[in-house]
């Protein structure tokens, strides 16, 4: 049974609140990061994505959007610009008004 259930190799992971910034692999077990490590054996993992020329980053916050979609002139679909974007937390700053 392997250690990890998935592992990203080979990115570039960016995290600032760990000053980081170099090629890691990646493990993660439980829905959480495992291990970030120079390198990683793939047979420790149950799947393996291959992350060579991409960023590899902690989800990020936009502290101000406008995403309560199909009500005002600014509202966007938060799942398909958001998430696409690496946002996992978005704050709404107003669309449905005061």
């Amino acid at each position: 049974m392997a250690k990890y259930d998935l592992l990203v190799k080979n990115g570039t992971v960016v995290d600032p609140s760990q000053s980081l910034d170099a090629r890691r692999d990646v493990a993660f077990a439980n829905g959480e990061v495992a291990a970030a490590e120079l390198s990683i054996s793939d047979g420790m993992a149950n799947e393996v994505l291959d992350a060579s020329g991409l960023i590899v980053a902690p989800g990020l916050v936009d502290l101000h959007v406008h995403v309560y979609w199909g009500v005002g002139h600014y509202g966007i679909d938060a799942d398909s610009t958001q998430v696409a974007q690496g946002v996992t937390t978005a704050v709404d700053a107003g669309s449905a008004g005061a």
